[in-house]
């Protein structure tokens, strides 16, 4: 998945992710709506997920954080029990991540790099030297892969649930 992996500068906030993607996906609206009304923390969850994943990190010009909601609402859509569990929710939502972002770093021009089991929200990673939003915009940030044994696609989305659920 790393070669369909690109980035684009983007400084929404998570609220303004969510609320693009809202208008992006009419039809799942009122799933997430009622997945928010019956668990009002969901909204907070999602939007450190939003944070965590970022506007920047692009799949075939998707941003991550659309194509990972997009895809838990509709696994939702499909669910058997009827009811909207946000255990299925996270696990969904989580996954579609891990497996994007599994045994990926995205390395700067100096050599530094961001890998999602280092634990580190990418936009921090981002802030943390002003010149890697130069390197974002000037298209300088590049894809490597990283498979280490001690990392699962199941580590990388526990990690991401526990930053998601703890951070709000």
């Amino acid at each position: 998945m790393n070669q369909l992996m690109h980035f684009k500068p983007s400084y929404w906030s998570a609220q303004k992710m969510l609320n693009q993607w809202q208008l992006n996906h009419p039809d799942q609206l009122y799933v997430f709506n009622q997945l928010c009304f019956s668990l009002p923390e969901v909204t907070d969850h999602v939007k450190c997920f939003a944070d965590f994943v970022s506007d920047s990190i692009r799949i075939y010009d998707v941003s991550l954080f659309e194509l990972c909601l997009t895809q838990a609402i509709s696994h939702l859509q499909k669910s058997e029990h009827g009811k909207y569990c946000a255990e299925d929710f996270f696990e969904s939502l989580t996954f579609v991540a891990a497996n994007a972002l599994y045994g990926v770093a995205i390395v700067e021009p100096d050599g530094y790099d961001w890998k999602v089991s280092d634990g580190v929200y990418f936009v921090g990673w981002l802030a943390k030297n002003p010149q890697r939003l130069h390197y974002l915009k000037r298209n300088q940030l590049k894809v490597r892969r990283c498979l280490s044994d001690k990392q699962s696609v199941r580590r990388v989305q526990q990690m991401l649930k526990d930053k998601m659920l703890l951070a709000s």
